[in-house]
């Protein structure tokens, strides 16, 4: 029986000696339970300053993204995010006026068409709010006033996310607490999970069961809290390094092995760039591919379905809410694994 590829992480490399991934982020760090946690503390403090009405955000994204602005009372309209010659483009150069730009990158590589934007923007007077979760490991970077990053994305942390104030004091104190129940429910998860793919025990369900109750909970209950201290210190002390070398190697493979597969990126990129994900555009069939990988225990997600806070009359991003696939290259996986998905890939799409 081959062994599981995909699902969230169960476990973190850590190092003696860490990378100074965060050491170019401008700003005093702060940790929060989760990207949404932290998107939500930020618009607060800037809440505490100044008054916002709109912010401008880009179509492709997940609605807990969306989210804490609703629940600011912030009116959130959106901007177009287009596949555009083997790269991503954010077309931001007709927006209104609006009192914050959040900007991303995907995948792990950079959104084309942000920095001149965002620049206009700033000397508008919008807050410029980056989210990194896709681009932790990557150079990239565009000016901001607020950064953060969701690391459970990356290695197998119960809930953090880093956030950095480019300029100034907080105006808010730090959360003094965690939600106890979420991370617990994580924990114990990740802890069967491991039990499950490395030794063959358990059941499967009971941690897909305690993840699903922790994502629940999360939705109803994130606000305010900090990230536990395990989850910190496994953040600033895990094997970044390894972790970017091992998806740079597997997304190479993926590449040269598969030459003529729909690539959303043209081509891999440098050694500044380290995937989160490998994405395709999958044009015709590929909730049929996606469940032809299922069936061969691959777990590639789908990034995202489409957000319900985007009107029908707003056609943004429907290359990606409708084509997009993502092979899995992270740090949990080897070459065999590659190979695994190359082989459905292949034979489905008769490459």
């Amino acid at each position: 029986m081959c062994r599981e590829v995909g699902g969230e992480f169960s476990s973190v490399p850590l190092v003696r000696t860490p990378a100074p991934v965060f050491q170019n982020w401008a700003g005093e760090p702060r940790y929060y339970l989760s990207g949404r946690t932290a998107l939500h503390a930020i618009l607060l403090d800037v809440l505490t300053e100044r008054k916002c009405e709109t912010a401008c955000l880009p179509a492709y994204c997940c609605d807990s993204m969306i989210e804490p602005f609703v629940r600011c009372g912030i009116k959130v309209v959106f901007y177009d995010i287009v596949a555009d010659d083997g790269k991503i483009l954010g077309r931001l150069d007709s927006l209104q006026m609006c009192d914050i730009l959040y900007v991303t990158d995907y995948f792990g590589f950079a959104t084309q068409g942000l920095d001149g934007a965002v620049s206009q923007y700033r000397d508008r007077g919008s807050v410029i709010i980056y989210d990194k979760t896709h681009s932790l490991l990557s150079s990239p970077s565009v000016p901001y006033d607020y950064a953060f990053s969701s690391i459970r994305k990356w290695i197998g942390v119960a809930g953090c996310a880093v956030l950095f104030k480019a300029a100034g004091p907080y105006r808010l104190n730090p959360p003094s607490k965690t939600n106890e129940d979420y991370v617990a429910l994580r924990r114990e998860a990740m802890k069967r999970k491991e039990a499950f793919v490395e030794e063959g025990r358990g059941d499967k369900r009971e941690f897909l069961e305690l993840l699903t109750q922790a994502e629940a909970l999360l939705a109803r209950d994130y606000v305010g809290y900090s990230a536990d201290p395990e989850s910190i210190s496994q953040t600033l002390n895990a094997d970044y390094t390894s972790v970017a070398a091992h998806r740079r190697r597997n997304a190479a493979y993926l590449y040269a092995r598969l030459p003529h597969a729909p690539f959303l990126f043209a081509k891999y990129q440098d050694h500044n760039f380290t995937p989160l994900f490998v994405p395709l555009l999958i044009p015709l069939r590929r909730r049929e591919l996606h469940s032809r990988l299922i069936s061969e225990d691959v777990y590639t997600p789908i990034h995202w379905p489409r957000s319900e806070y985007l009107s029908p009359q707003e056609r943004y991003a429907e290359s990606f809410y409708e084509q997009e696939i993502s092979l899995i290259c992270d740090q949990r996986y080897n070459e065999e694994d590659m190979e695994r998905q190359c082989g459905v890939i292949e034979e489905f799409l008769e490459l």
